[in-house]
């Protein structure tokens, strides 16, 4: 009982001990004591110093820090750098950072270092850019900027060739000097009946085009695609009056263009179904007759020439009995191409062919081609259909020739060259590369085809079974059109990696109109003062 009675004294005795020293630990602290001998001193040296002295007054400031003196201390420390602000003593004592040759407070230093660190970023940032923009991207071709800089100073060093053609329409098809105007940049030649600005901006459009889908078919900019043919694409652009006096100049303009075509058929199938415009591959030579939609002409032009010069006997479909050749297989090539290098070029794709029935659905005759591309191919590969009809599968859509086309089909036609370019690039490029030397239908097997099918392909091919080579055609299609199905229903659906609406084409803005130069007509065809 003793011990125990001792044992909890002894446990009350430690409790309130610790407490104590708790109590007396949290107790506030209480300020050093200042010496009254040491604000003598104090006082003594501030009065021997000279005014003017910023290292003696910093250095009493620091002997009153080490003495608890602290409100003599920032009397003598602010002194000093009254008199000196860069004074070291006085800067390191109230906590100053030497930041690019000057004392400043810590706060300021660490706002300019982050203002620092902030540029710096952006500097590395804007390097790695221009690095990227030289070297291009999987459909950006390098070096825009310099490029538009060459087109443009390219229309001077073609100058007198613009005038000499200018010269030559006008001579042989007696029409007003006054309205035309002629261009040259390094792939594309436009002659016009519009002002010099406006067909300048036509030769920027077109080379725009060129270079973008030079470099998606062929890895470079410069693919010399046309140089076989003269090293540009003609363009005559005329109002629909001027039509039969353009045909009958381009047969003595372009001869080989005549000798390598049957332009005598097509001028007369030209007149008869009152065509808006005609082109060739061979050389690539654009007719159009519609002053209204020209930025889409020139892209779409240059778009199907680039995919379409060098192509296999004018997409012609080789039949292996015979030596016989049927309808062509690759609208869908040639169509998807232009729409796709138009849409990148001016956001729409407004060409049109013809006023008479031509296409057996009568929305693809409609001028207004400001239609919802993404949504639309979305529809299709979601629901397969769209508009109310049912859409082609890829192999069918290859069979179809344009008289049966409806919108759809070439909405579907430009969705496929999208899938190809932005998600098979490689294929693709191995595909244009196949169908020089082949047909479609061998050449797709060639590069899509599993190897038992590029087997079974060849074997059709020595055997001139034509029907077997369908048989895979039509299977190597339908696995094609399943994987294009697939990426668009994620691609385009909204917020998708391949959905856009074309407003930010480089080239979307119209062209300003400007007054009429002297001596041109006026939009009431008077000429101007």
């Amino acid at each position: 009982m003793s011990a125990n009675r001792w044992s909890r004294g002894a446990w009350r005795f430690a409790q309130v001990a610790v407490l104590a020293v708790a109590v007396f630990a949290l107790a506030p602290s209480r300020a050093p004591a200042q010496s009254a001998a040491d604000k003598a001193e104090y006082a003594r040296r501030y009065k021997a110093l000279d005014a003017k002295d910023a290292d003696g007054f910093a250095a009493l400031g620091v002997w009153c820090k080490e003495k608890q003196l602290d409100t003599y201390a920032g009397v003598c420390l602010k002194k000093a750098l009254k008199i000196d602000p860069q004074n070291k003593t006085a800067n390191e004592a109230i906590g100053n950072v030497l930041f690019e040759g000057t004392w400043q407070k810590p706060e300021e230093v660490a706002a300019k270092q982050a203002e620092k660190r902030a540029r710096e970023a952006a500097a590395a940032a804007k390097k790695a850019a221009d690095e990227a923009r030289k070297k291009g991207g999987p459909l950006d071709p390098a070096n825009e900027e310099e490029n538009a800089v060459h087109v443009r100073s390219s229309f001077r060093a073609g100058g007198k060739d613009a005038a000499a053609l200018v010269e030559a329409f006008v001579a042989a098809g007696g029409f007003d000097e006054t309205r035309w105007s002629a261009a040259r940049s390094p792939h594309v030649r436009i002659v016009a009946s519009a002002s010099e600005a406006e067909v300048q901006r036509l030769c920027e459009i077109g080379e725009f085009a060129y270079r973008k889908l030079s470099w998606v078919t062929f890895g470079t900019p410069e693919s010399r695609r046309f140089e076989p043919h003269g090293g540009v694409m003609e363009f005559v652009l005329a109002d629909d009056p001027e039509m039969e006096a353009s045909i009958d100049l381009v047969q003595k303009r372009w001869p080989a263009l005549v000798g390598h075509n049957d332009f005598a058929g097509m001028a007369a199938y030209v007149r008869k179904n009152k065509l808006e415009f005609a082109d060739f591959l061979d050389p690539p030579v654009h007719l159009h007759w519609n002053p209204e939609n020209r930025p889409s002409t020139v892209a779409n032009g240059v778009g199907r020439a680039i995919v379409g010069t060098g192509l296999t006997a004018k997409f012609a479909e080789p039949k292996l009995s015979g030596g016989e050749s049927g309808p062509s297989m690759m609208n869908w090539f040639l169509e998807g191409a232009g729409v796709w290098a138009s849409l990148e070029a001016v956001g729409i794709n407004d060409l049109y062919r013809i006023d008479g029935t031509r296409y057996e659905g009568d929305a693809i005759v409609s001028k207004a081609m400001e239609i919802p591309w993404c949504e639309l191919a979305h529809e299709m590969a979601t629901t397969g259909s769209a508009e109310g009809r049912a859409s082609r599968t890829f192999p069918q859509l290859a069979r179809a020739q344009l008289r049966d086309w409806y919108r759809a089909d070439l909405v579907q036609a430009w969705s496929l060259f999208d899938y190809l370019v932005r998600e098979r690039q490689s294929e693709y490029r191995e595909l244009v590369r196949t169908l020089s030397e082949v047909g479609l239908r061998r050449g797709f097997i060639e590069v899509f085809g599993s190897a038992e099918a590029k087997t079974r392909g060849q074997q059709a091919v020595k055997a001139n079974d034509d029907r077997k080579l369908n048989d895979v055609f039509e299977e190597v299609g339908d696995v094609f059109d399943r994987a294009w199905r697939t990426w668009a229903k994620e691609a385009y659906a909204p917020g998708g990696k391949a959905f856009r609406r074309f407003e930010d084409a480089p080239f979307r803005a119209p062209l300003a109109e400007t007054p009429p130069k002297e001596g041109k007509p006026g939009a009431d065809g008077k000429k101007g003062k």
